[in-house]
């Protein structure tokens, strides 16, 4: 079956770490599924210092770097994706380095 979008919301838990640390930390919740998380940052060398598509197994985490000055940042999860991130059932979005659902 496929999964809804508030399913995926509710498998996602997000846990920002105190300020001092400047990570977040994205914890996969689903007790089943990898998901995988594209990103898009404000950042000199592109897309930000950390890799896009990270697979996030179940119930392990990923601790992305959020550096002070970075400007603006936005994270999201895909599930149901290729071997690359890629060609997602959920959440592909055309980010940069991401191609859209067809």
């Amino acid at each position: 079956p496929r999964a809804s979008s508030a399913t995926l919301v509710a498998a996602l838990g997000v846990v920002a770490a105190p300020a001092a640390a400047q990570r977040l930390r994205i914890t996969n919740a689903c007790p089943t599924e990898p998901i995988w998380i594209a990103h898009e940052a404000q950042w000199a060398g592109g897309i930000g210092p950390d890799p896009q598509n990270v697979q996030i197994m179940p119930h392990t985490s990923h601790v992305f770097t959020t550096s002070v000055g970075l400007a603006a940042t936005r994270y999201w999860p895909k599930m149901r994706c290729n071997a690359a991130g890629g060609q997602c059932v959920i959440g592909g979005s055309g980010g940069p380095g991401e191609a859209c659902v067809k």
